[in-house]
């Protein structure tokens, strides 16, 4: 099913917003979102208590966080690449009337939010 997918990232004052269109798909212990981010194939799911975001193209990365746990992720741009941790104190999700969000909290030297929003596309 077709969904306006809103990705909100905030760290500290700092705050990012990207809005794709994509698909949703209904699995049996949650749900996944596939979408298109400046040319790079983009997913974020949810399911048992984690939630996965994974991106390949220009720019690759894939991260499971789970809440309560320590996560690392290996990110690559072009011939840069590093590793990060980060601990995980919320990774949520939810399935509405119109759709499903997804609240993912992390925290390394400073917290980060994300707030995910998927609507059906009518």
């Amino acid at each position: 099913m077709q969904v306006k997918i809103v990705i909100i990232s905030r760290t500290g004052a700092e705050a990012d917003t990207c809005v794709a269109e994509g698909d949703f798909y209904k699995k049996d212990d949650g749900f996944a979102l596939t979408y298109s981010l400046d040319g790079d194939s983009c997913s974020l799911s949810f399911g048992g208590k984690s939630v996965c975001q994974q991106r390949s193209g220009k720019i690759n990365y894939f991260v499971k966080f789970t809440a309560g746990e320590r996560c690392f992720f290996e990110f690559t741009e072009g011939g840069y690449s590093f590793s990060r941790g980060v601990d995980v104190t919320k990774a949520e999700g939810v399935l509405t009337e119109g759709g499903c969000r997804i609240l993912v909290s992390y925290s390394d030297e400073e917290t980060t939010d994300i707030f995910v929003k998927a609507d059906y596309v009518k």
